[in-house]
């Protein structure tokens, strides 16, 4: 698995993780659309080329078992402003808030249940 797969799978992770099984979310056994799948592999994609040499840099992988998989959930956490994220974790002093900011950047992401296929999309 590449550091950018990686990285968009403990995005959705945390997202099913957060966004899904409680009342009045999608289950959290609700596949995910293509469309919905594709929007958030463009968005990972895009934070990881612009900021994943932060991620991976040494400072970082010595601060994380797993930098890349960190920066999936937070990146997650963070745009959808769960309180916890970039600015709260371990993430090295001289990233945090430029990871943080960028994050919020990209916007909140709300995930909902189509009920005639029964599968998540993102808006």
């Amino acid at each position: 698995m590449t550091n950018l797969e990686t990285f968009a799978a403990a995005y959705i992770e945390a997202m099913y993780f957060s966004d899904t099984g409680d009342e009045g979310q999608p289950p959290n056994d609700a596949e995910l659309s293509e469309e919905a799948r594709l929007d958030i592999e463009a968005d990972c994609r895009s934070f990881w080329r612009r900021f994943g040499c932060y991620v991976t840099s040494e400072i970082c992988t010595n601060a994380f078992d797993n930098s890349v998989s960190q920066a999936g959930h937070d990146f997650f956490f963070t745009r959808n402003r769960h309180g916890v994220g970039f600015w709260e974790s371990e993430w090295p002093e001289i990233y945090r808030d430029m990871l943080a900011d960028a994050a919020r950047g990209y916007g909140e992401l709300h995930i909902y249940l189509d009920d005639d296929t029964g599968k998540i999309y993102v808006h």
